[in-house]
Order: C-alpha cells, then structure tokens, then sequence
C-alpha cells in the first residue's frame, strides 16, 4: 500500500462571477483555470480564484462538505504520518462502472470538454467525497472487513473474486513441476536421482517442441518460461468478479430475465439506481467499521452520486 507523498488537499477556492464559492480543488487545477483566462486570481482571498464565466448552476455551492476545508489527516484517527487514499468503493468494483458514475480524469476533461459550462460540471466532479485519507494502520485495519465484504458479495452473486471462467490447463501443472524442479541449485539437483532428472527433462522438451514460441531457444529460458506457466488461463467468457457484480446489480429489481454470461442486460435506469445503493451500501460500511471519528459531520451516506 503506498503512502502519500506530498499533501492532498490544498484547498484553493473556487468562486462564481457573482463571488459564490462553488467548490475546491487543488493548486495545480487552478493554474489551468487561469492558463486558459477561465479564472482570475481572487480579488480579496488567499488561495482562490474567480470564474471569468458565467456557468450553469452553483457547482458544490450547497454541498458543505464540497466546499469546506480538509485536514491532511486520517480521518479514523487524526494521524499526520503514513497517509494513503481509500476509496471508499473498492478498485475491483469501481472500474467496472460506468463513467456517468466513476470520477473523470483531467486527461479526459482537457480532451473532450465543449463549453465553459462542461467543464465546470466536469471539474467539479473531480473532488470525490467518495476518496478519504486514512493512515497506513487505519487502512490495513479496515481493509480486512472490506475484504470479507467482498467475499460475501462473491458468495452472493455466485462469482469468486478471483473472476469466473478460467480454463484449467492441466497439462501445464506437470511441465511446470518439472521445470521448477530442473533449476534448483546444483547441489539439490544431484540427490534427484538420474533416472529421474532425465523423465523431468523429456517432459519439458517434450512441452518445447510443441511450441513454436520457445523451440529454438536456449535451454535455460525454456526452464524459466516453463517454471512460470500457468495452471490456468482466461477463457473466451472469463469475467472478473467486480464487472459480474456490477452487471448483476439491478437483477434483483429486473422482472425481465437476464441470460447474459457476464449479466450485462439490466435496464439502464435500474442498474443506475442500484449502482447508487451499492455506493451507499460501501459509505455505510466504511463508517461502520473504520469508525472514522474525525470525518467531517457534513460527510454523508445519502449525499449525492454523479
């Protein structure tokens, strides 16, 4: 788990034409308002800017917890050192969203945004709620209920976390033994008896000429390609564990069949809507079992999802 390196809220203000303050962010997203002649610096504050356009709506203006200062501290126990960032909804899961719910990246701000007003609402967005700094301790600590969350979601909808349809390749699991057993260092590998230093070494041949892509190369990276071959590999209808969850979200609510491998076939809306419980299903946990006493009291588990 990597630490922070640096601080993560910086806290500049961001206000509307009208000196609104609408939301925060950090240095850097601030210089490339002003870069653009989108901001000015603030007449009256330190570390804010001011919009030189007239954008659509008030951004975070009525979220408090979007527009207070943040402490660079754990928010379970108030520690300053060793800091990480957890999401809140694991990685596994949230990737397999889709963007109207995942955060956007500034890469994909600078690209595609058409108006002034766009990339308000897109920058805006940036600053998760759903993103908390804990300490290196608090984060361990808690990961491993996230872990048995997950587990209970794999029993739920039938999908291990290591995802579901793998091809098992038994005949890799001997050629793989033999391999291994070949580099040990020489000494171990002269009380193996000739007899069977020499099966070892007919079945990874054996394996090679099968196999165009290591025929005619040297013995010792034939041993190491065969030492690190897999047990098992993805087939044409593997799936991961979080994309299976995610699609299988809205099935609960849906009278329609869903027959799909990979259970992708969920009415829009539906899944959107049980995308949102399951968000505030993982809010809900975090705070039940990092206990994070110094949260700020404007976090919520029903505050609004993208």
């Amino acid at each position: 788990m990597n630490t922070i390196d640096g601080t993560v809220y910086e806290n500049w203000k961001v206000y509307s034409m009208h000196n609104k303050l609408i939301f925060r962010c950090g240095q850097k997203k601030t210089q490339w308002y002003l870069d653009r002649h989108l901001a000015i610096p603030h007449p009256e504050q330190k570390r804010a800017i001011q919009l030189t356009f007239e954008a659509a709506g008030d951004g975070h203006a009525k979220d408090k917890y979007m527009i207070e200062d943040r402490d660079n501290a754990c928010v379970a126990c108030s520690s300053q050192a060793s800091l990480t960032k957890h999401h809140v909804v694991p990685e596994v899961y949230r990737r397999a969203m889709p963007v109207s719910i995942k955060s956007k990246s500034v890469n994909a701000i600078k690209k595609n945004w058409s108006s002034t007003t766009d990339l308000l609402l897109l920058l805006t967005g940036l600053q998760s709620r759903d993103i908390l700094i804990l300490c290196k301790y608090c984060h361990d600590k808690y990961e491993r209920h996230a872990v048995d969350m997950k587990k209970k979601l794999a029993e739920k909808y039938s999908c291990p976390l290591e995802g579901k349809g793998w091809v098992q390749m038994p005949e890799h699991r001997s050629v793989k033994k033999a391999a291994q057993a070949l580099r040990m260092p020489p000494d171990a590998l002269a009380k193996i008896p000739k007899d069977r230093t020499d099966q070892l070494t007919q079945i990874v041949e054996t394996f090679r000429d099968n196999t165009p892509s290591i025929k005619g190369c040297p013995w010792s990276q034939v041993l190491a390609h065969c030492a690190d071959l897999r047990d098992r590999v993805r087939g044409p209808d593997f799936v991961d564990h979080g994309t299976f969850v995610i699609n299988q979200l809205a099935r609960d609510d849906s009278k329609t069949p869903n027959d799909s491998k990979d259970g992708s076939q969920s009415p829009p809306l539906i899944l959107d809507d049980a995308l949102k419980r399951f968000i505030k299903m993982w809010r809900q946990h975090f705070l039940d079992h990092a206990q994070p006493k110094h949260l700020s009291h404007h976090w919520s588990v029903e505050a609004p999802i993208p």
